[in-house]
């Protein structure tokens, strides 16, 4: 009687462990998955693959490193064409506030030191203009824009509105060896100071119609 009754406690136990085991066994099983480039040739973990939902294993048949690899190259072929670029950073900015990159990327106090070095360290002549025009005070509502980061042009600045600076960043590609600005769409650089400022007062008044049309469409 003893005997019947151990046996069936240890026959219970192992029946209701054989789906854990089973689903142990499952999950590391899949965790060991390779799957092979069809791009570099090399056999890699499943999990050196981006995920796709339309390929039979989930997963693109092309690695995480082929994949970037390929989409630096490309961009390096269209980064002069002004139209791919505009519409790439219209993209990124989509993205960007679409999956809330602002909150989840938010910089703490030592990141952004961090970044201004870097900065400090990439664009040393952008922080020496800086520099120069630290003395010039802004009217209330308004920042400093830089034309030209040329020692004589130090501090001889534009004062816009934080929307009219944002904006004119938008439509603007800086280029460093001239130390001045190109414009998005035909990439000619904006070598004086008027050239520049009626560029950027034609691209705030680009943006006004387009948002009174964008008004009138949701209207």
């Amino acid at each position: 009687m003893l005997l019947a009754g151990r046996l069936r406690r240890q026959t219970i136990r192992y029946l209701f462990n054989v789906p854990v085991l089973n689903v142990l066994f499952i999950f590391a099983t899949k965790t060991m998955e390779t799957k092979k480039c069809f791009k570099c040739g090399v056999v890699k973990s499943i999990d050196s693959f981006y995920t796709h939902t339309q390929m039979a294993d989930g997963h693109l048949n092309k690695c995480i490193s082929c994949t970037k690899k390929d989409v630096k190259d490309r961009a390096e072929v269209l980064k002069d064409d002004p139209s791919w670029l505009s519409k790439e950073r219209e993209r990124g900015r989509e993205k960007y506030y679409r999956l809330g990159y602002k909150e989840k990327h938010k910089p703490t106090p030592d990141m952004k030191k961090k970044c201004m070095t870097n900065y400090s360290r990439r664009y040393p002549e952008k922080m020496m203009a800086s520099s120069l025009s630290g003395s010039i005070k802004a009217p209330r509502g308004k920042e400093k824009h830089h034309w030209s980061y040329k020692q004589e042009h130090g501090k001889d600045v534009l004062f816009l509105t934080p929307k009219e600076h944002y904006c004119a960043h938008r439509y603007m590609v800086y280029d460093q060896e001239m130390m001045m600005y190109r414009r998005v769409d035909t990439m000619v650089l904006l070598d004086s100071k008027d050239a520049h400022k009626r560029y950027i007062l034609k691209c705030i008044e680009n943006e006004r119609n387009l948002f009174h049309k964008l008004s009138q469409d949701i209207q």
